[in-house]
Order: C-alpha cells, then sequence, then structure tokens
C-alpha cells in the first residue's frame, strides 16, 4: 500500500514539473521583442545615396555613335530609272519565252535612249553622230578637210555644183566652211580640224560677228550633223544668213 502511495506521489509530481515547463515556453514563444537590440543585427544600416540620370544623357546616347540602324545606300537616278523600267516583268507575264520578250524589248528601248542621247549630245557640241553598223558619209567628208583644202578651196563653184544637184544640205556645208575661210583669212580664228563650232565663237573678238557665226553654225549643226532633209526654200533662208555674216567680216 505504501509503495502504491508513494509511485502515485512521485507521479504527480513529474506532471506538475511538466506542465509548468510548457506554460512558461508558451509564455517565452508568445511574447516577441521587438526591441532594436534584438534586431539590429537583421537591418542594413549602410547609407543609401539617391542617383538620377543627366538631363543630356539622351543627347549622348543619340548621337551616330550609338545609331545601330542598317543604312542603305542611297540609289542613283538611272538605277531608279532602271528599276522603274524593269519592275512587275515577271508578274506580269507568263514567263519563258514572253518574260525574255519582253526584257528584250525593253533593253532595245533602253539602247534607243542612250542612243538618241548621244546624237543630241553630239550635235550640241559640234561632233558628229555615227551610226552603229556603218561609217557615216558626213564623217568621211569632214575628215577630208584640211588646213591647206579650206585656205585653196573655191567654195562659190562647189555651192553652185551642189545647189545644181538638189544636195542642199552640202551646199549649207560649204557655206559653213567658206565661213571658216573668211574668219582664218582676216584673222579672226585659227582655223584646226580637230576644234570645235564653240572653240571658233570664242576665238572671235567682235561680239556682233561671234553672234551671228553662232546662228550658221546652228544651222550648219541641225542641216548636216542632224541629217535632216532641207528644200530649197530652206536652203534659200539658210544661205542670206550665211551671206550676212560674210559681210561682217
Amino acid at each position: 500500500m505504501k509503495l502504491k502511495m508513494i509511485i502515485l506521489y512521485w507521479f504527480t509530481l513529474f506532471a506538475n514539473v511538466s506542465n509548468g515547463q510548457a506554460t512558461h515556453i508558451v509564455g517565452q514563444s508568445g511574447e516577441i521583442d521587438t526591441s532594436v537590440s534584438a534586431v539590429h543585427g537583421f537591418i542594413d544600416t549602410d547609407s543609401i545615396e539617391l542617383r538620377h540620370f543627366r538631363d543630356s544623357y539622351k543627347e549622348k546616347y543619340g548621337s551616330d555613335d550609338f545609331d545601330y540602324t542598317e543604312k542603305k545606300e542611297e540609289k542613283s537616278a538611272f538605277i531608279k530609272f532602271l528599276e522603274r523600267l524593269f519592275r512587275n516583268t515577271a508578274e506580269n507575264t507568263g514567263g519563258g519565252m514572253a518574260l525574255v520578250f519582253i526584257w528584250l524589248i525593253r533593253i532595245i528601248l533602253l539602247l534607243c535612249i542612250l542612243y538618241g542621247v548621244y546624237v543630241l549630245v553630239s550635235v550640241l557640241m559640234g561632233k558628229e553622230g555615227t551610226w552603229f553598223f556603218k561609217k557615216s558619209d558626213v564623217k568621211r567628208l569632214t575628215y577630208g578637210i584640211t588646213e591647206e583644202d579650206i585656205a585653196g578651196t573655191d567654195y562659190h563653184e562647189w555651192i553652185q555644183k551642189a545647189v545644181k544637184d538638189g544636195d542642199f544640205r552640202s551646199a549649207v556645208r560649204y557655206h559653213y566652211l567658206f565661213t571658216l575661210q573668211k574668219l582664218s583669212g582676216k584673222g579672226h580664228i585659227d582655223f584646226h580640224r580637230d576644234k570645235t563650232n564653240t572653240d571658233y565663237r570664242y576665238e572671235i573678238r567682235d561680239k556682233k560677228l561671234a553672234g551671228a557665226f553662232g546662228y550658221v553654225s546652228y544651222i550648219y549643226d541641225h542641216a548636216w550633223y542632224g541629217a535632216f532633209d532641207m528644200n530649197e526654200g530652206d536652203y534659200r533662208l539658210a544661205a542670206v544668213a550665211f551671206d550676212d555674216t560674210i559681210k561682217m567680216i
């Protein structure tokens, strides 16, 4: 009996001690210490410096050094013309022979345009235009004239013969050569086979005479180098202009 009492006593004592410890632990866990000293080790106490972008940063990064966009080379006017000329050829044709034919026509057209520009520039510069497949008669006759020829040739005879044969273009040419002969004989120009009408005009110091020579040179260029057909009426008007210029020399 005494043994049971002793065991019950110690069991009760042990249960009270355990209950007290649990209560103390719960009390401690329910209380949170928020003092600075308790959390000091977990707070970043370093100073923070607030920085701002400069007002000019857009100008710096907006320069060409920071421009990474791909720039395309500017196309010339001629290249743009070619692109327009050959644009949409494939879409507008069924391909095959039709495509080849369209390209061929356009290439021929382009060559004709280029040759037309060449002839126009040749006429304006006082040079000869040559055809593709044969030598021009104009070129052969022009290269046959030398300094000795222009000094000793009787152009009146050649003019009359050309008019009689109805070759009014050649008659205009002989009028022009006769004018050069007179200008050279009077010392207004220094004749040379490689000089142009513009060269001779700049050599003439008399402005009125230079203007008249420029006009008959224009007639000669269009009648001879331009290969224009002339009738007798056209020739008579040209002959009057040449005669008036001769009188001024």
